[in-house]
């Protein structure tokens, strides 16, 4: 009976905790492709072209080096897309992006989304930008993902420009609750002192 209790406790015990790893920013690494069609990996994430064939990587105008452009030998459709995701699966937090316009016109538009499980959780719609300076924008996204989905809103005639995406990898690690854990103990204490007690009895 008290080791069906025990180890019940110890079942409820474990929880689960999400632990956060060392950043990953997606520099697209002085990369000139014209166009981008298929997918590329930079540390442990990938992006891949899902539609459209106007997603370029251009050299000599990110924030250094090169930036991702959703149209820039012509303007894009609405709904071209691309997605970013860990290599060998797994959450992540998206933490932070920099965009800028390619020249001083209002930029074409794109809409963040988050997913998990191939769900939507988050989102960050209509952003463009009408100046060559870069900015950087927390996407405010609440929760982690297993994927970034990047989709054109409008395709105007001026690129916007897209570079250093900050990735976060998370870890999901078990652990006993603490609340739960003190009443394990205390069980294993009773049980203990239970049995001191009997023994002491057979012994007289």
């Amino acid at each position: 009976m008290i080791k069906t209790a025990l180890g019940s406790m110890i079942a409820v015990a474990i929880t689960s905790v999400v632990i956060p790893a060392t950043a990953t920013t997606i520099t697209f690494e002085n990369l000139d492709i014209n166009p981008l069609t298929d997918s590329q990996t930079e540390g442990d994430f990938t992006y891949e072209v899902i539609s459209g064939n106007v997603w370029v990587i251009l050299p000599g105008n990110g924030n250094p080096a090169s930036s991702l452009t959703p149209g820039f030998n012509s303007p894009p459709f609405a709904g071209d897309t691309i997605e970013f995701f860990l290599t060998d699966g797994g959450l992540f937090t998206f933490d932070s992006f920099d965009f800028a316009s390619f020249i001083t016109s209002t930029s074409n538009t794109v809409n963040f989304f988050g997913e998990v499980d191939s769900v939507d959780t988050e989102s960050l719609l209509g952003i463009n930008s009408n100046t060559t300076t870069f900015s950087t924008q927390d996407p405010g996204f609440g929760a982690a993902i297993d994927r970034l989905r990047i989709e054109v809103g409008f395709g105007g005639n001026n690129s916007l420009l897209l570079d250093n995406l900050e990735f976060t990898p998370v870890a999901i690690e078990s652990v006993p609750e603490p609340s739960v854990t003190l009443g394990l103990l205390e069980l294993v204490g009773g049980f203990a002192v239970r049995k001191l007690n009997k023994n002491r009895k057979s012994d007289v």
